[in-house]
């Protein structure tokens, strides 16, 4: 499951676009990491009701979603999750760079005190996989596409080829 509230989502892109503000920060600003956690939160109580049924959560970026994991497992229920190299090695002033529309990313990348708070997971257990969402926009497509917009720009990073060598010089 992609965990990402696509309502509050949506409401605060179109306020985002509507004031003009389409530069790549705002696509992090559009989708707080509050989005991102109520929807694990839903999920989680979506699928106690459905019997305990298993839950795989993607692309996790932040610790208040690790924290709902972690009280599910401790209720017993089946949850599995992943993160991604992106969310532990790089942090949302990666969006105020000349060439920020390159990490545009669902959900976007955090802050340095969220990537800690996933080291810790990784470290205690908590966080199953570390994956990748690999996509291969080049730079140059993707400024193509978005025209410096952040809501046209393609989403995702690639990194299949280098996920794991990041994290053993990571780790």
């Amino acid at each position: 499951m992609h965990p990402e509230n696509d309502a509050a989502i949506a409401s605060k892109r179109a306020e985002f676009i509507a004031a003009g503000l389409t530069a790549p920060r705002y696509h992090a600003l559009s989708r707080p990491l509050e989005c991102e956690a109520e929807a694990i939160a839903r999920m989680i109580n979506l699928a106690q009701i459905a019997g305990n049924a298993p839950l795989y959560i993607v692309h996790l970026s932040n610790g208040l979603g690790l924290d709902y994991l972690r009280l599910a497992r401790a209720n017993h229920q089946p949850v599995w999750v992943e993160t991604c190299p992106q969310y532990l090695l790089l942090d949302e002033r990666s969006y105020d760079t000349e060439d920020g529309m390159k990490f545009i990313l669902s959900p976007p990348l955090r802050n340095v005190r969220e990537q800690d708070k996933l080291w810790c997971g990784i470290s205690d257990g908590a966080i199953d996989v570390v994956a990748t969402d690999h996509c291969t926009f080049s730079m140059a497509q993707r400024l193509q596409i978005s025209k410096g917009d952040f809501s046209r720009c393609p989403n995702g990073l690639p990194g299949v080829e280098n996920r794991m060598q990041l994290l053993f010089s990571s780790a």
